[in-house]
């Protein structure tokens, strides 16, 4: 029996930052493993047009400067020539007026340029979105292509390994009296002049100062200003972030019992995905999140720096209310694993069918396709 032919996608990832792993690289090594496609990867744009000649699908990332787009024209009169389609995919807010004052690519416009962005958007076929906020996002913007959401999954393979119950409750045996409390996250979301003022720990940030003595607050990748006298007399701590391949390992090195997931409420936050939600619960850790969109479907929530105090309180009182938040975390994970064939589908479907096709199943489900 003759074997089915695979699509074989050329794929241009922003590199190796987490949006192009989440977005980018671990969905093509499940459809690698899978022989579902055939995958070629380039950070850079290839300028031989025999590199599109058997690609059924060029794939680009988070493009949004004025040199890609003048390459991307370029590229349109190849597609119609080789008859591949352009999918565009982001998982982010680019258009620089909803990027918050204290991101530190504010005032980088050779990475946030509206009209580029806005222009590389239209020159594709499709754009594949990480949340439906922020497909409704671009479509209020403006943007007419059509647009599509594949929520990010985590992968089993770098992540589910780390859930121990008897280490679980080992660490919050051993650390009772001063339970460690883990945030992980990238130094975009806190000021980074490093000055004083409104960013993603600015409502939370008095709340973990007067808890200093109560909770061990350990900080992986990322500080707030506020607590670098903190840091150097002690009272917390704080770890240079992980290479990405490490990241879990190092978060389960760390001994935590629970971890916090602060936002600011605004539009650029709305949009976000709900890595961290998915990260802590592979490790089977409790996780307080903001109660803001992306984390609504979150067991553990708060608003302001004393509820999330209280919500810590609430989880760790005793040993019992403690494993219950581990196993529903994970619970709620092991639905997620990119590796589930209905996430895997998802990806085949994009790369096999064009938009809004029948046969696109598992993204017509989740996307409710009438038209557009």
């Amino acid at each position: 029996m003759k074997k089915k032919q695979i699509p074989t996608v050329l794929t241009f990832p922003s590199g190796l930052n987490q949006s192009a792993f989440w977005r980018v690289h671990w969905p093509s090594y499940q459809m690698m493993v899978m022989e579902k496609a055939k995958y070629n990867k380039s950070v850079r744009f290839l300028r031989d047009s025999i590199a599109y000649r058997t690609s059924d699908v060029v794939q680009i990332q988070r493009i949004s400067t004025e040199k890609d787009v003048d390459f991307l024209e370029k590229l349109c009169s190849l597609k119609k020539e080789l008859e591949f389609r352009l999918v565009y995919d982001v998982d982010d807010i680019l258009f620089i007026e909803d990027i918050p004052g204290f991101h530190s690519g504010k005032e980088n416009t050779k990475f946030f340029n509206n009209q580029a962005t806005k222009r590389a958007m239209e020159l594709c076929d499709e754009i594949i979105l990480s949340t439906p906020f922020l497909k409704e996002y671009y479509i209020q913007k403006g943007i007419e292509t059509k647009c599509s959401v594949i929520s990010n999954k985590i992968p089993y393979f770098w992540a589910g390994n780390y859930y121990h119950e008897d280490q679980m409750i080992k660490n919050y045996r051993n650390h009772k009296h001063r339970p460690r409390i883990l945030y992980a996250g990238a130094t975009s979301h806190i000021h980074f002049r490093g000055e004083p003022g409104k960013d993603d720990f600015s409502h939370v940030i008095e709340a973990i100062k007067s808890s200093i003595h109560q909770f061990k607050w350990v900080f992986l990748g990322a500080i707030p200003w506020e607590l670098l006298p903190n840091k150097e007399a002690e009272e917390v701590e704080f770890y240079e972030f992980e290479v990405i391949e490490r990241y879990p390992k190092r978060v389960a090195s760390l001994e935590c019992s629970m971890m916090i997931a602060p936002l600011a409420d605004h539009i650029f936050n709305y949009a976000k995905a709900d890595v961290k939600f998915q990260e802590a619960c592979s490790h089977g850790m409790p996780i307080a999140c903001q109660d803001i969109i992306p984390y609504k479907h979150c067991p553990i929530r708060f608003d302001t720096g004393e509820k999330m105090l209280e919500v810590i309180r609430d989880t760790l009182k005793n040993e019992e209310s403690y494993l219950k938040a581990c196993r529903v975390g994970r619970h709620m994970v092991d639905k997620l694993w990119l590796e589930l064939p209905e996430n895997t589908a998802q990806y085949e479907e994009l790369f096999t069918y064009p938009y809004a096709d029948k046969r696109r199943v598992h993204i017509n489900k989740v996307n409710h396709v009438k038209g557009r």
